[in-house]
């Protein structure tokens, strides 16, 4: 059972007891991330993350490093288009200690121009990987052309030419304008009372300025498509349709038609495309979701001579789920999302990070016994309408990276679905 408060200046802290372990997990969510940027500082969410660990009033970053390690914990951050996420995971005896850390590199970072020179090299050199990886630029691609000309069709990591400008003021005017206590989300779980977590999070959390709830802006999906030519072995495809949000009554519907369609060996995808055709080595669906849109994704690695015929057999196997799915299909993509949802309960790790983000989210945890009735409650003609209303209702978006200048089975897709 979770616990919620909220400290007098909007700091959530939620927290949930696993007496049976002998770890906690810590994750301080903050809700922005690079959705919230403007142009010229596309990126800076994710600048921000890594230098938070580069010194504070009180610690170089040798020993903010030292000290965490000396602790045992697992420290690390990530961000995202909707948050950022700093996580802990230690021991439970050394937890005031993590705490003292964390809220030192929250509040008290410096910025030093010197460090942001340094960290500035670091993240060229991560760009630069990126650009060298199919599969992250098909990705980046698509997002461009779906949601074009907006923060959210931005890359997380930004671009070299933003990054090369962004300074040590720049950093610490976002972060005076955009991390109060009330966009912030303390989520603990693993062997510690709720009562002990309050205390903590008062002793060291309390002195966060309080701020007003900022929202990102709207987001829209326009769809279209970009072919990037590349001397490469495959070439890499990502094809989606504008899909539904996290907090959308179907949401399960969408989850069960990615995984009969491109989850797993048994999928229609994987069958049809790898097993009987032997055209690609990995295909698949995802959705991508986020508070307010989403998109449902199709994606595959294949020959150049092979791509359109790819591209075509998976927009037909698509569009099949709307004409029939047996019972057999549906129980297997139940059991596999219902296996997963139970196994990440037994996870501190996955305990504290589903807890931050169903409050950032829903503001409110969403009890597992609640997302497993809605599961079993749809049924195969939910599945096939949601289906047609996927297809059917926003133009089909396609990213390629290869040798291909152009994909002719675009137009052909296109007819299919409208």
């Amino acid at each position: 059972m979770h616990k919620c408060d909220i400290l007098d200046n909007g700091l959530t802290i939620v927290s949930e007891t696993l007496s049976h372990t002998q770890t906690v997990a810590i994750n301080l969510l903050v809700k922005f991330g690079s959705r919230f940027e403007s142009p010229e500082l596309s990126g800076i969410s994710h600048f921000l993350e890594h230098m938070s660990f580069k010194g504070t009033k009180n610690r170089s970053a040798k020993q903010i490093a030292e000290e965490f390690e000396l602790l045992g914990a697992h420290f690390n951050a990530y961000t995202g288009r909707e948050s950022t996420v700093y996580t802990v995971f230690l021991l439970k005896e050394h937890v005031e200690e993590a705490l003292n850390i964390l809220a030192d590199i929250i509040q008290n970072s410096t910025f030093d121009q010197i460090e942001v020179d340094r960290e500035r090299t670091v993240i060229l050199q991560e760009i630069a990987q990126c650009l060298d990886s199919p599969d992250d630029v098909v990705f980046d691609n698509l997002q461009a052309v779906v949601f074009k000309d907006q923060p959210m069709g931005c890359p997380i990591i930004g671009t070299a030419e933003i990054i090369k400008n962004i300074n040590s003021e720049a950093l610490k005017k976002y972060v005076s304008n955009y991390y109060n206590a009330s966009q912030m989300i303390l989520a603990i779980a693993g062997n510690i009372e709720h009562s002990k977590v309050l205390e903590l999070a008062n002793k060291y959390f309390s002195s966060l300025k309080s701020g007003l709830p900022i929202k990102a802006s709207e987001a829209k999906y326009i769809g279209g498509h970009k072919y990037h030519t590349k001397d490469l072995e495959q070439v890499q495809i990502q094809m989606c349709f504008s899909g539904i949000s996290m907090i959308d009554e179907e949401y399960y519907i969408s989850l069960l038609l990615s995984g009969i369609l491109g989850e797993g060996m048994s999928s229609r995808l994987f069958q049809e495309v790898r097993e009987k055709r032997g055209l690609v080595y990995s295909v698949g669906t995802y959705n991508l979701t986020y508070s307010d849109i989403g998109t449902f994704n199709l994606y595959a690695g294949t020959d150049e001579k092979k791509t359109n015929e790819v591209i075509e057999v998976m927009a037909e196997e698509f569009m099949k789920m709307e004409q029939k799915i047996s019972d057999q299909e549906l129980q297997r993509a139940k059991e596999r999302i219902k296996t997963g949802i139970m196994a990440s309960k037994e996870l501190s790790s996955h305990r504290a990070s589903e807890l931050a983000s169903d409050y950032a989210i829903f503001g409110k945890h969403i009890i597992a016994t609640e997302t497993l009735e809605k599961i079993n409650k749809i049924n195969k003609e939910d599945i096939q309408h949601f289906c047609k209303k996927l297809y059917s209702g926003s133009v089909v978006s396609i990213s390629s990276i290869g040798k291909v200048d152009k994909i002719t089975a675009y137009e052909k897709v296109i007819g299919l679905f409208s």
